[in-house]
């Protein structure tokens, strides 16, 4: 809460509170956070990468299924580490299915 304080407009601090939050049990804070670092970064892959995975502890799973394919769309273009984080929330999604 205190990097937020210090930094409100910068979308990693917000990512780093919505997976924080989500760690807490805390969906619907986690998502008004990535919701906030989105709103700031629309293009950062990262950050859907971060809200599919909270939209699927909150139990939104059709959302969660469109925010991956939105992302799978780009992975040709992703970063290496992007696409690696990909891989690790497909797998979540499968074994919530």
């Amino acid at each position: 809460a205190r990097a937020q304080a210090l930094a409100p407009d910068e979308a990693s601090v917000l990512d780093t509170l919505a997976t924080v939050l989500l760690r807490r049990e805390k969906p619907a804070e986690a998502l008004a956070a990535i919701g906030q670092a989105r709103a700031l970064a629309p293009d950062d892959w990262t950050l859907a990468l971060t809200e599919a995975r909270i939209l699927m502890r909150a139990g939104r799973k059709d959302e969660a299924r469109m925010a991956l394919k939105a992302v799978k769309e780009h992975s040709g273009a992703l970063p290496e580490h992007v696409r690696t984080e990909l891989a690790h929330v497909a797998q979540e999604w499968q074994a919530k299915r």
